[in-house]
């Protein structure tokens, strides 16, 4: 065994002494890294990166709530144009009403006015019935000219 160890092909020289001079690596804040940069080095890096990310991030969401805010005050905007409108509606039949049109638009007048209807099919009859449940359907149907009702039925 003594044979097959010295001449089994390992030779290992024990004499040979290490060279002072061979790289070693850096201690830093107690790290050891083999890279041979500091530690407080590739830690700024990444809190640089990390910085610059999160300022992204913190970008995007100041364009994104400047967006929103421009998107509700468009829609601010619109819905207080919508209303302006209803109520230049409003006071415009009603002035228009008074002023020689009809009135009255109560479902009773309405009822009777449909009756006058010839050649109504009940269809028709029963969804005009339907609509005159709202005021506003009523105002139309009364303020229509006779030869239009039909038409306006129609299209129910």
């Amino acid at each position: 065994m003594d044979d097959n160890l010295e001449h089994g092909g390992v030779h290992v020289d024990v004499d040979t002494e290490i060279p002072d001079d061979l790289p070693q690596p850096e201690m830093a804040g107690g790290v050891t890294t083999r890279s041979g940069k500091r530690v407080t080095d590739s830690l700024l890096e990444r809190r640089g990166k990390k910085e610059s990310r999160l300022s992204q991030m913190g970008d995007a969401l100041k364009a994104w709530v400047e967006a929103s805010k421009a998107r509700t005050e468009t829609s601010r905007a619109r819905t207080e144009a919508l209303l302006a409108r209803v109520d230049r509606y409003k006071s415009g039949t009603s002035s228009e009403a008074t002023s020689g049109g009809t009135t009255d638009f109560s479902i009773t007048r309405c009822m009777a006015a449909l009756q006058t209807i010839e050649l109504l099919d009940n269809d028709k009859y029963l969804k005009a019935v339907e609509k005159f449940t709202m005021p506003e359907w009523r105002e139309i149907f009364m303020n229509m000219p006779d030869e239009r009702k039909m038409a306006w039925l129609d299209r129910l």
